[in-house]
Formats: structure tokens, sequence, C-alpha cells
């Protein structure tokens, strides 16, 4: 069904989430438009698909390996802003599809 059909309102977000201060800028820009009552989160990465290169892991800026910040951390870090900035409350959905 089509959302803004349907009377609701859609916006799809982004962010790089090999940068935990991309993600948490993004946190603050969705704050900013009110409270949430979905929130869908799609980032996934499988680089090479075992995590590490010929020279080792691939470590991101933030100092963690980059599929683990993708896939997990950065997931993480937005719900925690959120449910700080009240973003998100006990009737939001949050589905992670990572």
């Amino acid at each position: 069904a089509d959302v803004k059909a349907a009377g609701g309102n859609a916006q799809i977000v982004t962010a790089d989430f090999g940068s935990l201060g991309s993600v948490a800028q993004m946190a603050s820009e969705v704050a900013s438009k009110g409270p949430l009552d979905l929130a869908i989160l799609n980032a996934g990465l499988c680089k090479d698909c075992i995590g590490f290169t010929d020279e080792g892991f691939e470590m991101t800026p933030d100092g963690f390996e980059l599929h683990i910040q993708v896939n997990h951390l950065a997931h993480q870090l937005l719900v925690e802003r959120l449910l700080e900035s009240n973003t998100l409350n006990k009737k939001s959905r949050v589905v992670s599809v990572s």
C-alpha cells in the first residue's frame, strides 16, 4: 500500500555506517523531525564476505572492524541516540534487516 495514500509519511534517510560520526549526525537529523512510529534499519556489508583482506581485517577510522561496525555497531548507536532523544518510544517499532 502507498504510505501517503494511507495517511502516513515516509522518509528515507541515509548515512555512512562506516563512520559513527555520520550515524550520530543522522540520528540528530531524524530526531529533529519528531517521533517515529517505525524505524527500518537496512544497512549491511559483505565485503569479501569473510571480513579480511590480504593485509588483515579492514578497520574503520573509529577503530572497529568494518563489517562489525556497519552491520551491528552503527545500528546500535542509531537506536540508542533515537531512544535518548525520545524519537523512539515504547510504541515505536524497530526492524533491523542487516
